[in-house]
């Protein structure tokens, strides 16, 4: 399991808006897509459902909040560096996620 408070401040120090839902909604998306992952069942649909369900939200209001998060970030000097210039949630999620995991694996070793 991905660190909540790891993501976080990560993602602030390239430049994203905590007061954005999708800041909130993305440890938990990465969480789900490492369980996943794990499962060997990979369909973004099914992640963004289940983090919907945790927050209270529907998995449409998930992958749009998100989409929004990722517009802001890419805007920020930072943010293009990490996601790229124009990726799908898919994409920019799929790179944050072995971000954070590659870290975290460093940090267990």
């Amino acid at each position: 399991m991905l660190d909540r408070n790891k993501i976080e401040k990560e993602v602030i120090g390239m430049g994203a808006n905590p007061s954005l839902t999708g800041f909130r909604l993305l440890p938990d998306t990465l969480n789900a897509i490492d369980k996943e992952i794990q499962n060997g069942n990979i369909k973004i649909t099914c992640i963004y459902n289940d983090v919907g369900k945790i927050n209270n939200c529907t998995g449409t209001s998930v992958e749009r909040n998100l989409r929004h998060f990722f517009e802001h970030l890419r805007r920020k000097p930072n943010g293009v560096e990490i996601i790229g210039e124009k990726p799908t949630n898919k994409e920019a999620l799929f790179l944050l996620y072995y971000k954070f995991k590659g870290e975290s694996k460093n940090e267990e070793d």
